[in-house]
This record gives structure tokens, C-alpha cells and sequence, in this order.
């Protein structure tokens, strides 16, 4: 043990000096971090007092009003924006809109208009009058050809008569029917008004309600609908029996009879064929009023009987690709097409109001009554204002 303890002192003397040499160590590391640090200080106190190279262009001020928004500037742009934006709206929606809305609009596409009839009483909103009574019986008032025979409407159903008394074809019209492309675009009216139109000029009219799914020439008339035509086709009457003759001063009527089973027979038949040639050695003018050509085939086989076809297209509804299908229908199977016929026409939508179009030749503003025929006894030929 006491070898073990001896051999222990002597190893301390050597352990007191390598504890000397690294405090020795130590102190010198401490004194060099200290001076690093605090020249690096330094340095950074003198790099931030420095100013460096700068010029001063001009002194700061303090803005006297925002300098956003620009108002002037921004309404200029918006206005801009919005009349870019509303051109392009226009231009979309006329490429996109393809119903017909002026006389322009057929002459663009190729189509011949021979009249233009405004939008009448109870048609869209507009409120129906009282039906007046010629001699006992309720007309529609729609017939305006003959209620207001001095009217700008009646005055378009004349200019649509002689429109067809002169169409250049290759022998007269005789007889003629009237269709459109699809249901209640009014050319049951058309026909009607056409009728008297005729009458009134004093020529024998036989008027055929050929529409055997919607008839309505008897309700404008008000006059019975059996017999009828599909009676004479099928038989179960003679011709003098479904003639309704004298509904006005030249003008007789044929309505459409008793529903038949199979409506499609009845314009393709012989007896048919029969009725337009003995209707054509007693009157100056057949007309006809015919199912929708895209409704029904009726239309397509009767355009091939007559001297000639009008199409009644309605304003704003019809639509030109529509016009182009029934023309290429009734063209492809030989049929004779007159012309096009704006229906329910509004001239104020059409043209933004009555300033200047009048001029344009389509029959308004010749200063007529619209009910003159009505004007009570005694009363002056004198017209008035439209």
C-alpha cells in the first residue's frame, strides 16, 4: 500500500502542470474572443454611422390628397370598359339571336316579303276587344279587314292582295294557300282578313279551312262547322251542301267538317283534286288555310294543288332556320312560295319607336282611323289620326 500511495504522489506534480498549461489555455482563448468581439462591434457602430454616397433629388413632401383613387381617370376607363363591353354584348346577341324581327331580317336571308301585319288586340298582352256584330253574328275582332277597313292593319292585307294579284309567276294565282312553320303564328287570321280583302274587292272568294287539327274559321266567323270538308271528301256531302255561302258580299266559306279518323288522307285525295276544280270554274279566288308545314305533311301535299303559297312568319318567334326548312320544303316538291309575311309586327321594338320609319315603305303612318267604318251617322267623311 505504501508503494501503491508513493507511485500516486509522484504522478501529482504532473497533473498540476497539464491543469496550469490549459487554464494557461483557456484565459488566452477568452482574452482573444473578447477582443473579437468587440472590434466587430465596433466595425458594425461605424458601418451604420457612415451615410454614404447619396444625392437628393427632392425633398419629401406630405401629399396634400390620396393618391388613389383617381376618379376622373377611373371613369374614363369604366365608360370605355362598358361601351367595348356593351358592343360586343350586341353583336353576340345578334349573331346568336336568329328569330326574325324586321322586314331587313328576310331580305338578309333571301326571303321575299310581300306585307308586314302589326301585332293586333289581344295578342301578346295587348287586351282583346269586343267582337262586333255584322247583321246578328259575333266576328272576331281580329278581322280587322272588316271592322277597320280604313286601318294601317287593314291596309297591309290589301297591300298583301295586290302583293299576289301581281306576282310575277308563270300564270295567275287562282288559288292560294297560307301557312307558317309552326302553330299560332297567325295565319288562320291571315287567311281570314285575306278573304275579305278579296271580297271587298269585289271578287268571288271561296275560303277552305283545310286545317283538320286546329280549325278555327269557324269560330272567326262564327258559323257552323259540319258538313264540311272532310264531309265532301268522305262522302257524306255534296259541294253545295258544305259551301256556307254569303258570309259577306262575295265571299262563301267551307269549314272544316266533322273530324276525320285519319286526317292525313284528306288533302291527298281525288276528291280533293275534284273540289279545287269545280271551286276554281265558280270563284275568282280559292284560298286555303293549311296545317303548319313543320307540323303536319297536310301543308306539303296541298301546296302541290295551289297556284301558289304564303308563308306567315311571326315576329320575334319564328325562326330563320325554321323559314328555311318549309321553303326548301315547299321548293323541293314543286310548290309555287309567293312570299313571307311578317306577322304580329311591333314597330316600336323593331325600330325603337315611330320617329322616322314610316318612310320606310311598309305601310304605316297613312293617317287612317282605325275603327273609321264605324263612325256613327251623319258623321263626315273626314279622316283621322292614326
Amino acid at each position: 500500500m505504501i508503494a501503491d500511495y508513493e507511485k500516486q504522489f509522484n504522478r501529482i506534480p504532473q497533473k498540476s502542470i497539464d491543469l496550469a498549461r490549459l487554464q494557461r489555455s483557456r484565459l488566452s482563448s477568452e482574452k482573444l474572443y473578447l477582443l473579437i468581439e468587440e472590434k466587430y462591434n465596433e466595425a458594425a457602430i461605424s458601418e451604420k454611422s457612415e451615410f454614404g454616397y447619396v444625392d437628393i433629388i427632392d425633398p419629401a413632401l406630405v401629399p396634400i390628397r390620396p393618391v388613389s383613387p383617381k376618379v376622373a381617370r377611373d371613369l374614363i376607363l369604366g365608360l370605355l370598359a362598358g361601351l367595348v363591353l356593351g358592343v360586343v354584348v350586341v353583336v353576340v346577341r345578334e349573331r346568336l339571336n336568329v328569330r326574325i324581327r324586321t322586314p331587313e331580317d328576310l331580305k338578309r336571308l333571301g326571303f321575299k316579303t310581300v306585307s308586314l301585319v302589326e301585332r293586333m288586340a289581344g295578342e301578346k298582352g295587348n287586351e282583346r276587344k269586343s267582337p262586333v256584330k255584322p247583321g246578328g253574328r259575333a266576328f272576331d275582332p281580329h278581322l280587322i279587314s272588316f271592322h277597320g277597313p280604313l286601318s294601317a292593319t287593314a291596309e297591309s292585307y290589301r297591300n298583301l292582295r295586290t302583293n299576289i294579284q301581281f306576282a310575277k309567276l308563270d300564270r295567275p294565282l287562282k288559288s292560294i294557300m297560307v301557312t307558317s312553320a309552326n302553330p299560332s303564328e297567325g295565319k288562320s287570321t291571315t287567311v281570314a282578313n285575306l278573304a275579305i280583302a278579296f271580297a271587298q274587292a269585289e271578287k268571288r272568294v271561296l275560303l277552305v279551312d283545310a286545317d283538320m287539327y286546329r280549325p278555327t274559321l269557324h269560330d272567326c266567323f262564327q258559323i257552323r262547322r259540319n258538313p264540311g270538308l272532310s264531309d265532301y271528301i268522305l262522302g257524306n256531302s255534296t259541294f253545295e251542301e258544305v259551301v256556307q255561302k254569303n258570309i259577306l258580299d262575295h265571299l262563301d266559306i267551307i269549314c272544316s267538317g266533322t273530324a276525320p279518323p285519319d286526317p292525313v288522307e284528306i288533302p291527298g285525295s281525288q276528291k280533293m283534286k275534284v273540289l279545287f276544280k269545280q271551286a276554281l270554274q265558280i270563284y275568282d279566288i280559292v284560298l286555303l288555310d293549311s296545317p303548319p308545314v313543320l307540323a303536319a305533311t297536310d301543308a306539303s301535299v296541298l301546296a302541290t294543288e295551289v297556284d301558289g303559297t304564303v308563308l306567315v312568319v311571326s315576329y320575334d318567334d319564328t325562326r330563320a332556320r325554321e323559314i328555311e326548312r318549309v321553303i326548301e320544303s315547299l321548293e323541293g316538291i314543286g310548290a309555287r312560295v309567293v312570299g313571307v309575311l311578317l306577322n304580329k309586327f311591333d314597330l316600336r321594338k323593331a325600330y325603337g319607336g315611330y320617329a322616322g320609319v314610316s318612310g320606310r315603305g311598309y305601310g304605316y303612318g297613312y293617317g287612317y282611323g282605325q275603327y273609321a267604318s264605324a263612325r256613327k251617322p251623319g258623321m263626315g267623311s273626314k279622316k283621322q289620326g292614326n
